[in-house]
């Protein structure tokens, strides 16, 4: 079942690079630095996210819960598909990093009660 963690690994990974590249692309835009800064965050979180940390399945439920936020909110402002795109890999992040978490926190409270 390490599928779903590889996963929300795999999804942070690509929105890492996705946010990176951006300063790549358009480094004179305001909001490039800040792009970098959360690629390079979503970028780490997902080598420990990979690497079974318990503590990085919370970061990688609150940074693309703030990522999103943040990506609704310019949405709203003036569409952009990138910023779209964004949105919803860090709802299929949110997904899978509380899934995982969910599952096993259960399994704990199974091996408990035996």
């Amino acid at each position: 079942m390490k599928t779903i963690r590889y996963t929300a690994a795999s999804l942070l990974l690509l929105t890492g690079l996705m946010h990176a590249s951006y300063m790549l692309r358009a480094p004179h835009e305001p909001n490039s630095v800040g792009l970098l800064i959360f690629g390079v965050v979503y970028i780490v979180t997902a080598i420990f996210v990979y690497m079974d940390n318990k503590f990085a399945l919370y970061a990688g439920i609150l940074i693309p819960l703030i990522g999103g936020i943040l990506a609704t909110a310019d949405i709203i402002k003036h569409f952009s598909r990138h910023m779209l795109a964004f949105l919803i890999i860090d709802i299929l992040i949110i997904i899978c990093c509380l899934y995982v978490l969910l599952r096993d926190q259960n399994a704990r409270i199974a091996e408990k009660s035996r």
